[in-house]
């Protein structure tokens, strides 16, 4: 039992994120990497007011070790916070929630996540898409 627990510890790992003043965009859920990888949970916009920004065409981008894009799954509209799962057969190098709308927004902060050595996932934060590891995808606003 000690084993199975110690298994499952290594292979989930928990996020919350925490806004800093500043709009912030990411993922509250877990990851896991037991049989391929598994991301459920909800993208949130942690700018809770009554009339929060709308981000449209957000997607869940997945990276390799050498960055490059092999999987995108649509999320949708986030306003509050949206549901998500996202599974594939590859474990990913990194996680990055994206959306046209969100780097028109010179206050937001977005996480992404990398994969560390131990396998966990590390969240990260970029205010532009010059500060992401990877090439986002071209995209227009809608």
């Amino acid at each position: 039992m000690t084993t199975t627990v110690a298994a499952l510890v290594m292979t989930s790992l928990f996020l919350f994120t925490e806004g800093d003043g500043d709009d912030q965009v990411g993922f509250s859920g877990r990851f896991s990497v037991e049989n391929g990888f598994e991301m459920t949970g909800v993208v949130t916009n942690d700018k809770i007011q009554s009339n929060p920004p709308t981000y449209r065409n957000v997607t869940v981008l997945l990276y390799d070790e050498q960055g490059r894009l092999y999987q995108s799954e649509r999320v949708g509209t986030v306003e509050y916070r949206t549901n998500v799962t996202v599974t594939s057969g590859t474990v990913p190098k990194y996680v990055v929630i994206d959306s046209p709308d969100l780097w028109n927004d010179s206050t937001i902060v977005v996480d992404y996540y990398e994969r560390e050595d131990s396998g966990l996932f590390r969240q990260r934060l970029a205010t532009s898409r010059a500060n992401l590891p990877v090439t986002l995808p071209s995209t227009e606003s809608n």
